[in-house]
């Protein structure tokens, strides 16, 4: 459920048609949130599993691999959230 405002817009609410600035999304904007959606997904199932038990049975010259994947998942995620905010908002998120 979207909980955005005309007054407070949530670019990261997950509604793909939520406050666009020009009443219609592109079909860009909706794949690069789509996406945002799916790498957060993976991210979250890949952390809880480093996080586990069963992380210890992965190979040692795995492990680092498992948690440099992460990090480049989590690089790539703050990227698309910054595209999808200024496509959402019209500005970039470090502008005043």
């Amino acid at each position: 459920m979207c909980h955005c405002t005309p007054e407070i817009r949530t670019p990261c609410c997950g509604k793909f048609d939520c406050h666009p600035k020009d009443g219609k999304r592109q079909p860009f904007q909706i794949r690069m949130m789509e996406e945002k959606l799916d790498i957060h997904g993976n991210m979250v199932k890949l952390r809880k599993f480093i996080e586990s038990d069963k992380f210890n049975d992965v190979s040692e010259r795995e492990k680092p691999l498992l948690k440099k994947q992460l990090e480049g998942m989590e690089m790539y995620y703050g990227a698309l959230n910054h595209r999808v905010y200024f496509h959402t908002v019209g500005k970039w998120p470090d502008e005043d």
